[in-house]
């Protein structure tokens, strides 16, 4: 006997069988998510209303934290909406937070939960913690997984205590590159309460120097102006050409000098920073070395050379010498500033200026800016 269409038939039983069996497990898991997102949907709008509820009547805070404290999905809702908290009631929230045990738990999470949990809590606790009680954090910025320790990072940042900043600083110099520079937005967070240690970082001549000089640019506070100067002396191109920017905001007439020899500097980007900068600083004596940049070697050298001395008392003459000068490189830079305040319709070249009047004027209205 062929038992082969036999055997043909129950394989064709079976697979009819499987095919049901996965496309009814498919509804069925479909049909399960769908359930489980409109309770969480229903369960957040359920929480949305009791946090509207505790923003508007603030003495339910500690009540409704403690009932709710257990609740991942509860704190996840009241963290989203702590803007709408007032500073008296956010100082309440950390103190019950922190009675109640809620601080507890998500610190225990920071420390012991897998990857999401860690993230989460550290996002948590920002809002959660005091500003006094920062040990368990300063902790968690040695996990074994970056990101948490960026996140923690970030968050103490946001607290603005100077306390911290020190263990940012540690932190960027075994951390990657993204790392670092996610750090560095912290940093800024902290704002003049960081300035001391990043200048102390400077003055120590610190891996990441050139990223923390430009977060001091940022900040621009006076007290950091010795460390940007003395990093102009740095062997590292790329920090002196990050302090030569940074002190544009300083604004002080102690740093002409230092910037005027860093003029001379053999890195092409530290004396097109350096040039940038002297626009700010209001000084006629940045005119000559500037005007000889004109024929740098480096185009962005030229070209910051060249919009500096348009700022500078006597610039506008300096460029007016450079059109009629066989350098080249020097020609084009001129033209290129003059150009773009008189507009290349009303630009003359020759002329050194202006083909009617009416641009003439404009260039001695901008001469007379830079003056003043």
């Amino acid at each position: 006997m062929d038992i082969s269409p036999v055997l043909a038939r129950v394989l064709a039983v079976v697979a009819v069988m499987g095919f049901t069996t996965l496309a009814i497990g498919y509804v069925f898991v479909r049909e399960y998510k769908s359930r489980k997102r409109g309770r969480l949907r229903r369960r957040r709008l359920r929480y949305t209303k009791v946090v509207a509820e505790v923003t508007a009547t603030p003495d339910r805070l500690a009540e409704t934290v403690n009932r709710y404290r257990h609740d991942a999905e509860f704190v996840s809702v009241l963290i989203e909406f702590v803007s709408l908290l007032t500073g008296e009631q956010r100082q309440q929230l950390r103190q019950v937070a922190k009675s109640s045990g809620l601080v507890g738990q998500r610190i225990r999470l920071l420390h012991r939960g897998d990857l999401d949990e860690r993230l989460r809590a550290a996002r948590e606790l920002e809002h959660l913690v005091s500003e006094n009680d920062l040990a368990p954090l300063l902790v968690a910025l040695k996990d074994d997984v970056a990101e948490v320790r960026v996140n923690v990072g970030l968050m103490l940042a946001r607290t603005h205590q100077g306390s911290a900043v020190q263990a940012i600083l540690a932190m960027m110099e075994v951390e990657e590159e993204w790392a670092v520079t996610r750090l560095a937005d912290g940093l800024h967070l902290f704002g003049g309460a960081a300035v001391p240690q990043m200048a102390e970082y400077l003055a120590r001549r610190g891996t990441h120097s050139a990223i923390v000089a430009r977060v001091l640019g940022q900040l621009g506070d006076l007290e950091a102006e010795p460390a940007l100067i003395d990093a102009l002396a740095s062997n590292q191109a790329d920090t002196r050409a990050r302090a030569a920017a940074a002190l544009a905001t300083a604004g002080s007439p102690k740093a002409l000098d230092p910037l005027l020899d860093a003029l001379h500097d053999s890195e092409w980007e530290v004396r097109a920073q350096a040039a940038k900068t002297l626009g700010t600083t209001h000084e006629a004596r940045a005119v000559a070395p500037l005007g000889y940049l004109l024929g740098d070697e480096a185009w962005w050298v030229r070209h910051y050379s060249a919009e500096s001395l348009a700022k500078l008392p006597g610039g506008i003459d300096r460029l007016r010498m450079a059109l009629r000068s066989e350098d080249q490189f020097a020609q084009e830079a001129a033209m290129g500033v003059l150009m773009a305040v008189l507009g290349p319709d009303r630009f003359d070249a020759e002329s050194g200026g202006a083909n009617d009047a009416v641009s003439d004027a404009a260039l001695w209205e901008l001469d007379a800016g830079s003056a003043g």
